[in-house]
């Protein structure tokens, strides 16, 4: 979050309309993306977790371990969805705030390394995961980005 206050000033910023003065902060934009966005991954880690404990018959330590690194890459890759909420994420570079892709990596850093760790492995109860199991937590990553972007592009193309 605090890597966001180094973003570059939108220049489309000055072309739009000023806001009313009793607007709400919460903008339809913003609740559609917290609430109804937050409430699908949330279903979805759950859908992971229930069918990796049950139809899987992976442990739950490892189950766990599935679920932290799931929320985990969501809300880091969230941010940078949520860096312009005007502009869909292909209309605008991910990579121009230093700042904001070097707290991802340490972000990234911060939750793989207590997977791999022995003694945060132990401390936090963690298991590794294999190579499957990342790519299936990335691409559930993926497809919220997917989902962010396509509601993001239905408020535009009302907007215009």
């Amino acid at each position: 979050a605090l890597a966001l206050a180094f973003e570059k000033t939108d220049p489309s910023t000055m072309e739009r309309r000023p806001e009313k003065k009793h607007t709400s902060l919460l903008t339809p934009e913003m609740r559609v993306i917290i609430f109804i966005i937050g409430i699908v991954t949330d279903i979805l880690l759950l859908l992971l977790f229930v069918w990796f404990w049950k139809y899987q018959a992976i442990s739950i330590e490892h189950v766990r371990t599935h679920v932290f690194v799931g929320l985990g890459i969501y809300s880091l890759f969230f941010v940078f969805s949520c860096k312009n909420l005007h502009k869909n994420i292909w209309q605008y570079s991910i990579w121009d705030n230093k700042f904001l892709v070097a707290s991802v990596f340490v972000g990234i850093a911060l939750f793989v390394v207590p997977v791999y760790l022995p003694l945060t492995q132990q401390l936090l109860d963690l298991r590794p995961l294999r190579i499957f199991d990342w790519g299936l937590l990335v691409s559930l990553g993926i497809a919220n980005i997917a989902l962010i972007e396509l509601a993001k592009w239905g408020f535009i193309k009302t907007r215009t």
